[in-house]
């Protein structure tokens, strides 16, 4: 815990043998992190994203998220647009304070879908006067 992509240290001692009766030399190391499947570190922060239908964006719902202790329940308050940022926080990468962990909400629209959703949307374009450009 606390390490960081590309950070360098030093292993005194752990190098090459020295030659004839010399000490060893040091071992130099640089860590490079793979990607992780879910996240992305930023600072002591973790970054991820949750997919939400665009009725649980409108009126609200509670969904389960991975975190780097385990999964936890998010809430995605009513009326949260794609790409808001919620944030948890203290469950980033530990450190004084420790990171928190940024959750960016994304909102998919069905590809396809029944008659009667079809009716449904077209009842709510009917009465609602929202505008998203303007």
């Amino acid at each position: 815990p606390g390490l960081t992509d590309g950070q360098s240290f030093r292993l005194r001692g752990q190098g090459d043998a020295g030659t004839g009766s010399g000490v060893s030399g040091d071992l130099y190391l640089e860590l490079r992190l793979l990607p992780h499947p879910e996240f992305t570190v930023d600072g002591l922060d973790i970054r991820s994203e949750v997919t939400v239908a665009p009725w649980e964006a409108v009126l609200g719902t509670g969904v389960s998220v991975p975190t780097l202790t385990g999964r936890v329940k998010l809430k995605i308050p009513p009326g949260t647009t794609g790409g808001k940022r919620l944030r948890l926080a203290g469950r980033g990468l530990p450190g004084s304070p420790a990171g928190n962990h940024l959750v960016t909400v994304r909102v998919d629209v069905p590809a396809h879908v029944t008659p009667r959703e079809r009716a449904l949307y077209e009842s709510l374009a009917e009465a609602s006067d929202f505008n998203p450009r303007g």
